[in-house]
Order: C-alpha cells, then structure tokens, then sequence
C-alpha cells in the first residue's frame, strides 16, 4: 500500500516522499493515503507498484512470507468497505511489520557456518552474534569490508617493514628539501611529510575505492574491477572494463581449479585477519616505544616498570616487573603494600588447592567423601558440595579458623614478610638466594593463575554442565579419541 502511494502521488501531485525510514512513517502514510483516496471516492485508483527485488535475506523462506504477508494484505483491502480503508491499511501495514519481523526470526537459523572464512580452530566465531538474524546482506558487507581491511593492513605492516631496508633516492619535496631518506618510518612520518603530501595520498585512495578498485554489487566480495561514472550514470567501455585477477593484475589469469581458489583465497581472509592485529600492535609499540619493533625499556610509563622499594624482586610475571595499571600502589605505605602482597599470595593458594580438589572430585576420586555419605557421591564439584553432610561442612570450617588462628597469633609471620605463614623460611632455604626467590615467583604466577582458572571452572559448570569430566584420563580424554583402549590415569570413573 505504501509503495502503490508512492507511485501515485509523486508523479500526479508532485508530493516529495521519504519511503526509507521506520514501520511508523509507513503506517502514517498508508494511514493517510487511504484517507485521501476514500475523500476523492477513488477505489480504483491505486497502481500496481513494481515488483521488488529481496536481495536482504537469506533462502526462500523469508520471500515466501514476504509474498504471503503481501497477499493476505491484498485480500483484505480487495473485500473490505471503502470506510474502514484506513483501519485496514493500519492493520495491513502492522501485518507486514509483524511477519517481517517473523522472517527475521526464521531466517536467524540461516547459517554462514560454510560460508568462506571458517578456518580451524575456531570455525565459525562470531561471539558478539553479528550473523544471529540471517541477514545475507549485511553478512556480504561486512566480508567486504573484512577483505579490504586485512589488505589495507597487509600493506600497512610491509610499509613499516620496507623502509627499515630500502628508501626511495630523490626528493619527496623540493621546494620544501625533504628526501625520501629523510622520512622516519612508522608514526613520526605523520609530522615530517608535507600536508601536500597526505592530500596526494588521500586522493589515491579516493580514486581507488570509487574508480580504480571499486567492489561491485554484482561480483562477489573482494572481486575488484574499474569504474566509470559520468555525472551519476555508470559507463562502460573498453579502456575500463577490467577487473583485477591473480596477484592482483589487470585482467589477469583467473584460477580455474575450485579448490585451489578457495584455498588461496581463505589463505587471504587468514593473512588479513592476521595483518590487522599485528598493525595495531606495531601502532601501540610504535607509539610508546617510538619504533614498531622499539625496546620495552624506551617505555618509561610503563605498568611494568619497577614498584615499589619494598616489592622489589617479587614482581610477576617476572622478577623486576610490577603489574599496577590502574595505581593501587600509589601513595600506599610500605605496611600496606606488603599487606595486599600476603593476601595476593594467600587467595593464590587457596585457589591452587581449589583447582587441585576440583580435578580430584572431577576425576572421580573422592574417597573421603564416599565414606563420609555412605554412598558414592556425584563427580560434578557443584554437586559434590550439595552432598556434603552439615557436620562434615563445620568441621571444613573449623579447620580453616585453625589455620587463621595460628598464622595471625600464635605463631605470626615477620612484618617484612607476611606472606611466610609460620616464618619457616631461613629454617628451609636461604631467602637471599636465587633459586628460592624464583620459586617465590612460580608460587606467586601460579596463585593468579589459579584464582582466574577456579572462577572460570565454576563458570563453565554453571553456564554449561561441563566440569571437565575428562581430567581423570589419558590426555584429559583427547587421546582416547585416536588411540582407544588407553586405561584411565584414576581408577574410579564417573558415576552411573
């Protein structure tokens, strides 16, 4: 109804309209139209708008219940007074809106998951659900513009390579006295070629994307060829019907053998995927270091500089490092530092021994829990805990005020080391050596290591079942998907 309207009222009363915009505007002006044709008594004045072209949507599902819903509007307006023509135009619009929305549910299981690209290991990752509606046209546009950015950024990153080899002899400005070997490589360029210069290049890439290189509608993404725009007619002739074939010649030789192509041209998503991640890292080190490939030391702001007097030494991951991003650490005593330092060490800990009673439990080793239940308890951690009797739950705590107890009055660790529970230490190594100190920083790596691997067990079993039932056999259960009949590392399986 909308596009019949359209078709009407623009040629016969000059009314300028908008058709692109939301449901509401096409409600009103399906709304309107019927009134205005009901006051001139017309009810057979609507044309036949033309047929339109669904190239949005993915399968035959969706434009056959864009046809239905099209129809079942049709018959309605055909057996309806010419009264209620507004209502029905309403309700005729809302329909459309509403099966349209229908389809984009329907088309959602139209899956891209062989579409090119899905490449080992990952296959098909869209973990922010871009491709959730199905819509083969904006999945073509994103491969489009996926393809031109990893070129763009293949050429980035030989761009910053190159020069670190081999510069152009001559000028790059004569008026001006620049020599190509005067320019710096990677981000100090941006200040030492001439405004004149990056307008030139501007208009390269202008020329580029809408002439020289341009993607057409038509030919399938990345398959660049000329263009010729005369005014806003696209004109083709001899001298610009090209296209760009292998290795990027003009007209060049294609690839015949399918299987070849699709491998040289995944081969290109890959490396261009590959080549927009490392230009954003040689950008960030660029940008800090003053090189693409600068040294770490050049960064003096850095969060991984030295930290504190007092921590010196017990860093993470390394020896000298000190991982404060955000600045906790400043203007923080001495007292307190080594504070939040014995509480690191000890959530570390306590997380290492979780990790290890999770793959002990998952494993399907827990005696100590049969006996104490009188009957074989569930392997799945999160359950086990269910199972656990009251009096086995108290004296778990009872145990743990023990420890506390001890560590904080009876026996309290050295102000300069509060992390030394019991202050054991000199009695077992010597603190000054270096063997000790790098078993102090494994113990500390380790701990964060195992606070974010316990809290992502937890997620994985309550998100998804899983608690890596696998863990009590060969290989975490991998190999015995290759090699069968490999006996499991614990004796115990999982419960019936």
């Amino acid at each position: 109804l909308a596009q019949a309207c359209k078709h009407f009222l623009r040629p016969r009363y000059g009314i300028p309209l908008k058709m692109e915009g939301s449901k509401g505007v096409t409600l009103a002006l399906a709304a309107s139209a019927s009134a205005f044709f009901a006051a001139r008594g017309a009810v057979n004045t609507f044309v036949a708008a033309p047929a339109a072209t669904s190239h949005l949507r993915c399968g035959p599902v969706a434009a056959g219940r864009d046809a239905e819903a099209k129809a079942s509007c049709a018959s309605a307006g055909a057996s309806s007074p010419l009264v209620g023509l507004g209502c029905v135009a309403a309700a005729c619009a809302t329909g459309v809106a509403a099966r349209r929305r229908s389809i984009k549910a329907a088309t959602a299981t139209c899956a891209f998951e062989n579409e090119l690209g899905v490449q080992a290991p990952v296959g098909f990752w869209d973990p922010a659900g871009f491709t959730s509606d199905g819509d083969a046209y904006e999945f073509r546009r994103r491969r489009v513009v996926e393809i031109k950015h990893g070129r763009v950024s293949m050429l980035a990153c030989i761009g910053y390579i190159v020069p670190e080899f081999f510069k152009w002899p001559g000028y790059l400005s004569v008026n001006n006295g620049i020599k190509f070997a005067d320019i710096p490589n990677g981000l100090s360029a941006l200040k030492v070629v001439p405004a004149l210069g990056w307008a030139q290049y501007v208009g390269f890439c202008f020329q580029m994307e809408l002439f020289a290189a341009y993607q057409d509608d038509k030919e399938e993404p990345g398959k660049l060829s000329s263009r010729l725009v005369v005014g806003t007619t696209d004109v083709k002739t001899v001298f610009n019907q090209y296209y760009f074939g292998t290795y990027g010649i003009p007209n060049g030789p294609k690839q015949t053998d399918p299987e070849i192509r699709k491998k040289k041209l995944a081969a290109e998503l890959a490396n261009g995927r590959l080549a927009m991640v490392a230009i954003i890292g040689m950008f960030f080190q660029d940008g800090l270091t003053g090189s693409a490939w600068g040294d770490w030391a050049l960064y003096t702001a850095s969060p991984l500089r030295a930290g504190p007097k007092i921590l010196e030494g017990t860093g993470g991951p390394f020896a000298d490092s000190f991982w404060d991003p955000i600045g906790l650490a400043k203007g923080k005593s001495d007292e307190q530092l080594l504070r939040w330092r014995a509480v690191e060490l000890k959530h570390g800990r306590v997380s290492m021994l979780a990790c290890l009673g999770w793959f002990h439990v998952a494993a399907g080793w827990h005696p100590i829990g049969d006996a104490a239940a009188g009957a074989r308890v569930s392997d799945d951690p999160l359950v086990n805990m269910t199972q656990l009797s009251m009096g086995g739950a108290w004296q778990l705590v009872f145990s743990l005020m023990c420890v506390e107890w001890v560590t904080t009055y009876v026996c309290k660790p050295p102000k300069e080391a509060p992390w030394d529970l019991v202050g054991w230490t000199p009695l077992i190594a010597d603190p000054d050596a270096q063997s000790w100190k790098d078993s102090q920083l494994r113990e500390l790596n380790n701990g964060r290591l195992a606070m974010v691997g316990f809290l992502g067990l937890v997620a994985g079993d309550l998100t998804t079942g899983d608690y890596v039932a696998g863990i009590g056999k060969s290989c975490g259960g991998l190999c015995e998907a290759v090699i069968p009949g490999i006996p499991p590392i614990m004796i115990p399986g999982p419960m019936a």
